[in-house]
C-alpha cells in the first residue's frame, strides 16, 4: 500500500462548501479513533457506539470553527450513562468519556437500546476560543434532548440555537469480535443565503443524496473513500474543498497539570495528602499519573515561599 492509500485509509475529516455558497457539510472517518476511545475507557459495546457517535458529532461541530476555538459537547442525563463529554477543535483533535462506561442494554432493538442508555435530560453545547491573544471568549447553549439520540439532538441543537438548517448521520458498526469496524459521519448545513422556495429543488436534490446515503459503512467496504462519500451527498452541486484533516483521540492532559491543579488545594490540604504517592486518572483520556510524595512537598514549598 503506497503513501496515498495509507492517508486515505487513516481517519480523516474532509469539509467542503458549494460554489454558490449555500451549503457546507463536512465528513468524517474516526474508526481508529473510536476504537482508541474504547480501549482507553474500556467500554463496553453500547457505550462504544454513544461516545463514538457523541466523539464524532463533536468533531463534524467543530469543522467549521477558527482555528483557536473548540466546542465541547456534555449530556446532562438519566439514563445508564449518567453523563458525557466531548471536546474538539477543528484541527481534528477530539477528546470524550462517558460517566459510566458499562450501561445495561434494556431493550432488543438497537435504536430503542441507545435512547434508553441515554434518558432524558439537557445538552449543553460550549463554544470557546480569544478575541484576542489577552482575552478568551465563551459562550454557551443548553437545550433539552428531544429525541436522546445524538445525532438527531446534535441536529435539533443547530435549529433551535444557532438557527442552522442541519443533517447529521452518524454510523458505528461492529466486527463479530466487537471491536469497531467503521465510525463514520457527515453533516449538511443550509447556509443564510439559501432561500427555501427559489432553491426547492437544490434542498430536494440534497435530501434525497442524504436518504440514499442512509449506510455510509457499506460504501467503506466496498474500497471508496470520504471523497467519494461527499460526491454522493453532493451530487448534482458543485462544491471547494475547505481542507482535509486527520482526526485522533488526543487529550493535551500532563503531569505539570495535575500539579498545578493540586497546588490550588492550599498547604493545609495537601499536607495531608499520601506521604508515598498518589495516583490521578484523567477523565478524558484515562491516563494516569503517579504523584509523589517528593513532588507533592515541592508544591508545598513552592507555596510557603509566595506567601
Amino acid at each position: 500500500m503506497g503513501i496515498v492509500d495509507n492517508y486515505r485509509q487513516r481517519d480523516r475529516m474532509m469539509r467542503v462548501m458549494t460554489k454558490d455558497g449555500k451549503f457546507r457539510a463536512s465528513v468524517v472517518k474516526a474508526t481508529d479513533l473510536a476504537n482508541n476511545a474504547s480501549k482507553r475507557h474500556r467500554l463496553n459495546p453500547l457505550a462504544s457506539v454513544i461516545l463514538g457517535e457523541l466523539l464524532m458529532g463533536a468533531l463534524l461541530s467543530a469543522s467549521h470553527l477558527k482555528e483557536d476555538e473548540q466546542i465541547s459537547i456534555r449530556l446532562e442525563v438519566n439514563g445508564e450513562i449518567k453523563s458525557a463529554t466531548a471536546e474538539a477543535n477543528m484541527m481534528g483533535e477530539v477528546r470524550g468519556y462517558l460517566g459510566n462506561p458499562d450501561p445495561l442494554a434494556l431493550s432488543q432493538d438497537p435504536a430503542e437500546m441507545k435512547k434508553l442508555a441515554i434518558g432524558i435530560g439537557l445538552m449543553h453545547v460550549t463554544r470557546s476560543g480569544r478575541v484576542h491573544m489577552s482575552m478568551p471568549s465563551q459562550t454557551q447553549s443548553t437545550v433539552m434532548l428531544e429525541h436522546s439520540n445524538v445525532p438527531k439532538d446534535l441536529t435539533h441543537y443547530f435549529a433551535v440555537s444557532e438557527q442552522i438548517p442541519t443533517a447529521i448521520r452518524l454510523e458505528v458498526k461492529f466486527n463479530e469480535d466487537f471491536t469497531i469496524r467503521h465510525a463514520l459521519g457527515f453533516m449538511v448545513q443550509a447556509m443564510p443565503g439559501l432561500d427555501t422556495q427559489s432553491d426547492e429543488d437544490v434542498i430536494i436534490e440534497i435530501e434525497n443524496n442524504i436518504i440514499d446515503l442512509a449506510y455510509p459503512s457499506e460504501l467503506i467496504d466496498s474500497g471508496e473513500h470520504i471523497e467519494d462519500i461527499m460526491n454522493k451527498l453532493l451530487k448534482g452541486e458543485e462544491y471547494v474543498e475547505l481542507s482535509k484533516t486527520p482526526v485522533d483521540f488526543f487529550c493535551r492532559c500532563s503531569k505539570e497539570k495535575f500539579l498545578s491543579s493540586l497546588a490550588l488545594l492550599g498547604v493545609d490540604e495537601l499536607s495531608t495528602l499520601d506521604r508515598d504517592q498518589e495516583e490521578l486518572r484523567c477523565h478524558h483520556c484515562s491516563k494516569t499519573y503517579i504523584i509523589t510524595h517528593e513532588e507533592i512537598q515541592k508544591e508545598i514549598d513552592k507555596l510557603i515561599q509566595d506567601k
